[in-house]
C-alpha cells in the first residue's frame, strides 16, 4: 500500500530514552562478504565502551550513494558510517555536506572523519613474507576495477617487493574481476 514508517517520528513518540541511531552504508557487491567482520568488530567495540545505540545497515550500489541524499540531509540518523565508497561518492558527499557526523572506512577526505587500515604496511608485510620464504619472483592478481584501498595495497606490495629484491614483472600483474591476491 506504499506505507513507509517514519522512524524519526516513531522515536519521538517513544516513552523510552532517546538512543542514537547509527546508519552503516555498505556497497551491495562482492565485498558484502566482509560486512559481517565490520559489524562484529563495531558491535564488540560498542559493547566494550558501554555506548548504547541502534545500528541500521543500508546497502547501496557503488557510485550511487547519491540515491540516499534525502536520508542524509534530513538528519534521520545520529551518524553515518560509509564503507567502500568510490571517489565519485566521496566528492558527492563533500558537496552535499550531510547534517550529521560522517565516518568513511578506508577512504580519505578533507571534510569527513576516516578510519583506515595501513595499506602500505599490508603490502610490506606480504612482501616481507615472500622474502622470508626465499621467493625471488612474484605475480599479482588484482582487480580490474579501481578499488581504492586494494589498489594502494597492490602498489605497496610491488614497491616493497622491489626493496626486498623480489621481481614483479609488469606482465605478471594480472587484472580481472574482483581479484586481489599475490602468488609466486
Amino acid at each position: 500500500m506504499g506505507y513507509h514508517p517514519n522512524l524519526s517520528a516513531r522515536r519521538l513518540r517513544s516513552k523510552y530514552k532517546q538512543t542514537p541511531v547509527i546508519v552503516f552504508f555498505w556497497p551491495l557487491d562482492f565485498r558484502i562478504n566482509i560486512l559481517a567482520s565490520f559489524l562484529n568488530a563495531f558491535a564488540g567495540q560498542v559493547q566494550h565502551s558501554g555506548f548504547d545505540c541502534e545500528f541500521v545497515v543500508r546497502t547501496y550500489d557503488s557510485r550511487k550513494l547519491c540515491a540516499y541524499d534525502e536520508i542524509m540531509l534530513k538528519g534521520s540518523y545520529s551518524g553515518i558510517i560509509i564503507g567502500a565508497c568510490t571517489e565519485e561518492d566521496i566528492l558527492h558527499l563533500e558537496k552535499m555536506n550531510p547534517s550529521m557526523p560522517v565516518v568513511l572506512i578506508n577512504r580519505e577526505s578533507e571534510i569527513f572523519s576516516t578510519v583506515s587500515a595501513d595499506n602500505d604496511l599490508a603490502g610490506k608485510i606480504a612482501a616481507d613474507e615472500f622474502r622470508r620464504n626465499g621467493f625471488t619472483n612474484a605475480a599479482v592478481f588484482a582487480s580490474s576495477v579501481g578499488y581504492i584501498a586494494s589498489n594502494y595495497r597492490v602498489k605497496s606490495f610491488i614497491s616493497h617487493c622491489g626493496e626486498n629484491g623480489i621481481t614483479v614483472n609488469d606482465y605478471h600483474v594480472m587484472r580481472g574481476a574482483h581479484l586481489t591476491a599475490a602468488i609466486t
